[in-house]
């Protein structure tokens, strides 16, 4: 008995070893769980932002394993609303899974959705949680429209919280600040203090990291050729675009379907994911097809830099009250402004004296037109 006995006992400690280890692994294996809530677009743009987010980490994959099944893109579902798919995060040498990535998509912003949306963000999810709105640049008339339609939504959703996630939402405006304070400094030379936010900056924060993603384009070519558009008309666009969302401490990405660009270090950024030893995405403000402004980088004075004559503090200001959710106040009429009625030589000189009766969205359409605008709704028979 006693040789039973001191021959199981090696056999039991040799047991526990591997228990243990497995324990250890298995804690290791425990990664961030982030959230992307990607609102706007077709179910066709959501496949494209979601292909275009994984492509690096498949360009890696090729060259540096044998393509299988585990690395193909999962399916993107779409059957109730909100659609669903993941995507895991590597290291810069795709060697470990540094986080698991659920994507949750919505392609309309009625109000009906809002409830989707809130069980999405829960006390513990909100610090892992960032959003994304899709512009498409072959319709850059209606960018200022979408995007009002989509921030008005993520308000409603982010009011109708209880206490606690909202609580969640504070701690992640300081998480911001913080990750804005981290970025500067990494970028100084020597050591000054970081610039205390200045004016219409994350003025009306959403308690969530905003993203804006501009698909497509490669647009802009063709609307410089077949619609008369100029330097000062995209100048305009991005502008405006800068203004509103410098509001909410977003970031802006221009994109294109074969050259995905920064838009996956920004997103790992936004969320706080360590996949590249690089730090923070780079701005560019220069290359108009390949934008890139990171949250916390902008300001009004950089803005006006771009192109004199626009009113950053008006837009900020109007913006600033439309987002809430309100029936809009009837505009006045304003004579519209296309890009083939101005000579080649003369710069776009935006009115943008805001009015009460004005909206953004009139001070927009001024100067960039729809080409096609919808027919005007009769009026209702009593």
């Amino acid at each position: 008995m006693a040789r039973s006995q001191s021959k199981s006992r090696p056999g039991s400690s040799e047991r526990d070893m591997w228990s243990t280890l497995l324990d250890k692994v298995a804690s290791g294996k425990r990664l961030p769980d982030k959230k992307l809530i990607v609102l706007g677009g077709s179910q066709e743009s959501q496949r494209d932002f979601v292909d275009s987010l994984a492509q690096q980490q498949q360009q890696k994959t090729t060259r540096l394993r044998k393509p299988d099944q585990k690395n193909a893109a999962p399916p993107l579902a779409t059957r109730f609303g909100l659609g669903y798919t993941y995507h895991n995060v590597y290291d810069s040498d795709h060697e470990d899974m540094v986080a698991r990535l659920s994507l949750y998509t919505l392609t309309s912003p009625d109000k009906q959705y809002a409830p989707l949306l809130t069980r999405l963000l829960t006390p513990d999810a909100i610090p892992n949680t960032a959003a994304v709105i899709l512009l498409d640049w072959a319709k850059p008339w209606d960018f200022i429209h979408t995007l009002r339609q989509w921030t008005r939504l993520l308000n409603l959703v982010t009011s109708s919280l209880d206490e606690t996630a909202q609580e969640a939402l504070q701690e992640n405006m300081s998480a911001w600040q913080h990750r804005r304070d981290r970025d500067i400094a990494t970028s100084m030379t020597d050591n000054h203090t970081p610039l205390p936010l200045g004016p219409g900056e994350h003025d009306d924060p959403l308690g969530l990291p905003l993203l804006v993603v501009c698909q497509n384009a490669q647009h802009i070519e063709s609307l410089e050729k077949e619609r008369g558009y100029r330097e000062a008309h995209f100048d305009y666009i991005l502008q405006f675009l800068r203004t509103v969302l410098l509001k909410h401490g977003a970031g802006l990405v221009y994109t294109m379907p074969a050259q995905p660009g920064s838009l996956q270090p920004l997103v790992h950024h936004a969320l706080d994911i360590n996949s590249s030893p690089d730090g923070p995405p780079k701005h560019n403000v220069v290359d108009r097809d390949r934008v890139l402004v990171p949250p916390g980088w902008d300001s009004w004075g950089k803005i006006r830099v771009l192109r004199e004559g626009f009113d950053v503090e008006g837009v900020s200001r109007a913006w600033g009250v439309e987002i809430q959710d309100l029936p809009s106040t009837p505009s006045s009429p304003t004579q519209p402004i296309t890009p083939e009625a101005q000579t080649a030589g003369d710069a776009v000189e935006p009115s943008l004296a805001v009015a009460e009766q004005d909206t953004t969205i009139t001070l927009y359409e001024q100067q960039i037109q729809n080409p096609h605008p919808p027919a005007p709704s009769l009026p209702k028979l009593e």
